[in-house]
């Protein structure tokens, strides 16, 4: 792990897996948060979820791609079952957590996983150019936030039931979500589907929607 400083919210960053520029979101989106008073601890050890109840963090944020399979292998493997629901049973007794693009990659079996998050990765087309709108003008994530073009990995993904969609896109005449929230217990989830490339990560609307997601999933209960 390593420490990151600063005086506010203590927030671990948790990367890693395949196919994704790990470092580079690393690099781009610390400095982000420390200017806005979060104390970053930065891992790719996924052990570090069976240590949460003791590391006096406030929120997760997952940069993960997880239990991939191509060709028959798998690439980046998926989180263990006691990692899953350390997770889970931290998130519940009242924390955080924000997922960003390709947390929502897992195993279809793992289940504590995907719905804690609240979606399932399924696939995506080759990239493209597409707009993403806001679906509550008044949302604790959208208030304010215009329709934004990104060219990005348009995921397409299975939700939860209890999910409450934020941002949405169209793809061959389908509406997909591409931001959302839940709770859990006293714990507050959050999801933002796009994310693979730095000019994703660069687009100040797409910053904004990001930091109000942290500042919601921090603060106890509904």
């Amino acid at each position: 792990m390593v420490d990151k400083p600063g005086t506010g919210k203590r927030l671990l960053l948790v990367l890693g897996g395949a196919h994704h520029d790990f470092e580079g979101f690393e690099a781009r989106v610390v400095p982000l948060l420390q200017s806005h008073d979060y104390a970053v601890v930065t891992t790719y050890d996924h052990t570090c979820f069976t240590g949460l109840e003791s590391g006096g963090y406030d929120t997760v944020l997952m940069y993960t791609s997880l239990g991939n399979a191509f060709d028959g292998t798998r690439c980046g493997h998926d989180l263990a079952p006691e990692q899953a629901k350390a997770l889970r049973r931290w998130v519940r007794g009242g924390k955080g957590l924000v997922g960003v693009h390709s947390a929502t990659v897992c195993r279809e079996n793992n289940r504590d996983h995907w719905e804690l998050l609240g979606g399932r990765f399924e696939k995506h087309p080759e990239p493209f150019a597409f707009e993403v709108y806001p679906l509550h003008s008044r949302g604790e994530f959208t208030r304010g936030i215009k329709p934004f073009r990104v060219y990005d990995e348009f995921y397409v993904q299975h939700c939860t039931d209890d999910v409450r969609v934020c941002l949405a896109a169209l793809h061959e005449d389908e509406i997909h979500p591409m931001g959302w929230r839940r709770t859990e217990g006293q714990g507050r989830i959050a999801c933002l589907a796009p994310g693979h490339y730095p000019d994703v990560w660069n687009n100040k609307t797409y910053q904004t929607i990001l930091l109000r997601m942290l500042a919601w999933c921090s603060v106890r209960g509904e």
